[in-house]
């Protein structure tokens, strides 16, 4: 009987020690990823940030005329390249 009781004590602190430890795993579990990667999605924040600043400042927008010498520049020199070293050697 004694021994019978002890073998039922024993079942129970074993399956309260697995309740304990599913609550622990479901308390620490992993977190989302917007909190494994905060510091990734920061950078490209701030770098997306930068990059549109920096196209606004050469553009239309503030009263630049940078990007489109620029576009104009290289339209120009693609045409001559392919004119000079595709369309003439053949």
């Amino acid at each position: 009987m004694l021994h019978e009781l002890l073998l039922t004590a024993e079942v129970v602190v074993e399956d309260m020690k697995g309740l304990i430890c599913v609550l622990q795993m479901s308390y620490y579990q992993k977190p989302r990823k917007l909190v494994r990667h905060w510091i990734e999605y920061s950078g490209g924040a701030v770098g997306l940030a930068l990059v549109s600043g920096w196209v606004v400042q050469h553009s239309r927008l503030g009263g630049s005329d940078d990007l489109d010498r620029w576009l104009k520049q290289a339209r120009e020199d693609a045409f001559c390249f392919l004119d000079e070293r595709v369309k003439q050697p053949v």
